[in-house]
């Protein structure tokens, strides 16, 4: 379930094999609980985390010569160093060769190309993608597809990058459900679909996908909705992914807009925000600190403004997820 992009389903079913093996004494089986907490940390925004556990658990999986789990753990380490722009230590851990198995084999070739592409190669970028797609194994096509829109959009090849967005929507119209949600961006992107994209948002908030939720921002931020671009700001810088939040910058900066840090919001803007949190409406929040009505609605137009967050909801996620 989580590597199929279920987080909160696949969170479920590990507190079930928590009480499990509480009474049966096994816990790790050959790397696969390690694995999937990876997984999940890294969909939930925890990636230095994420990234603690697969160092020590990866010299354990390698100790035990379970190498096929090692490396499924160094393509998270991967996604999650690629995606905080960290090139040169992408590099070292591409640099170990992989097991011979046609996902293994493919998906470093995606990975290659997503490091080459951060370099600025465009064409050595699109040599990987090809021989990723190659393969023919359904979770690198989907993985390489994405990319590939990614690298066309780069290259200024608008063709190009609604050809593979198409490509990757059929795909995986009976795939996963982490399938679903990059065809969802994808084709938002390419396409120009705001609703594509907002249902890619509505996917990633409902499960608690930080990383995809600022993707899923900042794309509509670029179809027009820039009040998008804050949070998609926000949540790139917390998460250390410095080449998406530098993009979510240079479009704010475009927009006319500047990027306002959390650590700016005032001592009476948090307190507004816990009561928002803990489920108070605007006439409860207002007998509580003893301000008007109109005050609150104040208060709280300048929290949307400065967070890039649009509702009560968004807010109570942010304070649930520890982002405010």
């Amino acid at each position: 379930m989580a590597i199929a992009g279920l987080r909160s389903r696949a969170v479920e079913v590990l507190d079930q094999a928590e009480q499990i093996h509480r009474g049966l004494g096994w816990h790790d089986i050959a790397g696969q609980h390690v694995r999937t907490m990876a997984v999940i940390r890294r969909m939930g925004g925890e990636w230095t985390r994420a990234l603690e556990e697969i160092a020590v658990a990866g010299r354990a999986l390698a100790e035990a010569g379970l190498l096929e789990n090692l490396a499924l753990l160094r393509n998270m380490e991967l996604d999650i160093l690629l995606d905080q722009g960290r090139l040169d230590d992408a590099a070292r851990v591409l640099a170990e060769p992989p097991p011979g198995s046609a996902l293994q084999q493919g998906m470093r070739c995606v990975f290659r190309a997503r490091l080459v592409l951060g370099r600025g190669d465009i064409v050595a970028a699109r040599r990987e993608l090809d021989r990723a797609l190659a393969y023919e194994v359904p979770e690198v096509v989907h993985r390489a597809l994405a990319v590939k829109v990614l690298v066309m959009g780069a290259a200024g090849d608008d063709a190009g990058c609604r050809a593979a967005a198409s490509r990757l929507d059929d795909q995986s119209a009976n795939g996963t459900p982490r399938a679903r949600l990059a065809a969802d961006l994808a084709v938002g992107w390419a396409f120009r679909d705001r609703a594509r994209t907002g249902a890619a948002l509505e996917r990633a908030r409902a499960d608690g996908l930080p990383f995809e939720e600022a993707r899923a921002r900042l794309v509509l931020g670029a179809l027009g909705d820039t009040m998008q671009l804050p949070r998609a700001h926000a949540i790139f810088t917390r998460l250390g992914a410095a080449p998406w939040a530098a993009l979510s910058e240079r479009r704010l900066r475009e927009a006319g807009l500047v990027p306002e840090p959390a650590s700016r919001l005032t001592p009476g803007e948090r307190r507004v925000i816990e009561l928002v949190a803990d489920g108070l409406s605007n006439p409860q929040i207002a007998e509580e600190l003893h301000y008007s009505r109109k005050t609150v609605e104040v208060y709280l137009t300048r929290v949307y403004a400065k967070t890039g967050l649009r509702s009560r909801v968004e807010l109570a996620l942010a304070v649930e997820r520890g982002e405010l």
